[in-house]
């Protein structure tokens, strides 16, 4: 009788035993599957982060382009207006000239 259950003891120790290895395997695969959907994710950001990097990037050149076409276009202006008054200078000293010479 004690044999008899010794052997149970064993035999029900075992069957403790496969289903704790059986709930091992099961929690490593539960992890691996994580494990991998996070670095699927983290991958995933990488890509967009260096998405939004490239906008940032193409948006600040776009500011700096604006920023230097307005300028051209102030000096533009300037030069404009200087050579205006330059005109407007020597048509009053030719109109002066010309009434002169009258």
């Amino acid at each position: 009788r004690e044999v008899e259950a010794c052997s149970e003891a064993v035999s029900q120790s075992e069957r403790g035993l496969v289903e704790q290895q059986e709930r091992e395997a099961q929690t490593a695969n539960l992890l691996r599957e994580a494990s991998g959907e996070t670095s699927k994710a983290l991958t995933k950001r990488d890509v967009e982060q260096r998405e939004l990097t490239k906008v940032r990037d193409a948006e600040a050149r776009t500011i700096k382009d604006h920023e230097h076409a307005v300028k051209m276009v102030d000096s533009q202006q300037q030069q404009l207006d200087a050579q205006m008054t330059e005109n407007q200078e020597h048509n009053a000293r030719r109109a002066t000239v010309m009434e002169e010479e009258r």
